[in-house]
C-alpha cells in the first residue's frame, strides 16, 4: 500500500506539472498584435494607414499567434515587416518590438525613405533609403522621389552596393551638423587617392553652389564634418553660393576647415 501510496502521489504531481505547462502556454502564449506605424506617405489615422497596419498585424500574427511569449524574437518579426510591402508598394523597418504580458506584442514599425541613387549604366539606376540600404531598381523616367517628387541625392565613385552604406552613414553625420540633408545636398562624390600625395577625399555638392570636401575622410569623420559645419555658419550669403570648404588635418594634427571662393585655390 505504501508504494501504491507513492505512485498516487506521483501521478498526481505530474498530472499538476501537466496542467502547469499547459496553463502556462495557454496564458503566455501570443493571442494580441498592436502595430504602430511611422509613416511618410500616408496620414495618422487615415485609410491607407490603417490598412498598412492590419496588413502588418495580419503578417505579425500569421507567424506568431500560438507562440510563446519567451520564444518570439525580435528577428521573427522583423522578418515579417522587412520582407513585405503593403499594397501600395511602401516597405517597412522595424523600429521596436515590446512584449506585454502574458499575451501582447507592441510593434512599432517606419516607412523606409528613400534618399540616395546611384547609377549601374546610362539608363539603370539602383535607389537606396537613409541607411544604405537598397530599394528599387529605377529607369530615367522613374528617378525622382516617391514621396516628394524631389531628386534624391546622386552618389558617384563607388561601384558596390556595400560601400552605399558607408556613405549614407557619413551623410548621416552631415545631416546632423548640418540640420539637412536632401533639401541642401545635390551630390556626393567618392574620390580615392591616385599617388601617395593625393587624399581619399568625399565631396558633398550643395544644391547653393558651394562644395564641403573632408579630406582622409574616413579618420575622425565626425569632428571633421563639425568643423565644415561651423565654418559653414560664418559664411555670409555671397559666399555660400560658389567656392568650397575644405577640411583637413595639418601636421600639427589640427582639425581645419578652410573656405576658398575660387575651386581652384583647394
Amino acid at each position: 500500500m505504501k508504494y501504491l501510496r507513492k505512485i498516487v502521489a506521483l501521478l498526481c504531481a505530474l498530472v499538476l506539472i501537466v496542467a502547469l505547462v499547459i496553463g502556462f502556454g495557454v496564458i503566455f502564449a501570443v493571442k494580441n498584435v498592436n502595430v504602430d506605424i511611422m509613416s511618410y506617405s500616408y496620414e495618422d489615422g487615415g485609410e491607407q494607414a490603417e490598412a498598412a497596419i492590419s496588413f502588418y498585424k495580419s503578417k505579425i500574427l500569421a507567424d506568431c499567434k500560438g507562440r510563446l511569449m519567451l520564444s518570439v524574437g525580435e528577428d521573427s518579426v522583423k522578418n515579417d515587416v522587412e520582407s513585405n510591402e503593403d499594397a501600395n508598394g511602401n516597405t517597412y523597418v522595424l523600429v521596436s518590438c515590446e512584449k506585454q504580458y502574458p499575451c501582447t506584442l507592441n510593434v512599432t514599425i517606419r516607412e523606409r525613405r528613400e534618399t540616395f541613387v546611384r547609377a549601374t549604366s546610362d539608363d539603370v539606376h539602383e535607389i537606396y533609403d537613409e541607411n544604405g540600404e537598397f530599394m528599387r531598381i529605377a529607369d530615367e523616367d522613374n528617378l525622382m522621389n516617391k514621396l516628394d517628387g524631389a531628386p534624391d541625392i546622386v552618389i558617384e565613385g563607388i561601384d558596390t552596393r556595400a560601400r552605399v552604406k558607408e556613405v549614407a552613414s557619413i551623410c548621416a553625420i552631415f545631416s546632423r551638423e548640418f540640420s539637412a540633408l536632401r533639401s541642401v545636398v545635390e551630390r556626393v562624390s567618392v574620390l580615392e587617392a591616385v599617388s601617395q600625395y593625393d587624399y581619399d577625399r568625399i565631396v558633398f555638392y550643395l544644391r547653393c553652389g558651394l562644395q564641403v570636401e573632408l579630406r582622409e575622410y574616413s579618420t575622425l569623420t565626425e569632428q571633421k564634418m563639425q568643423a565644415a559645419a561651423a565654418r559653414f555658419e560664418k559664411l555670409n550669403g555671397d559666399q555660400k553660393l560658389r567656392g568650397g570648404i575644405y577640411v583637413m588635418v595639418d601636421s600639427e594634427g589640427i582639425i581645419k576647415a578652410v573656405y576658398t571662393p575660387n575651386l581652384s585655390e583647394s
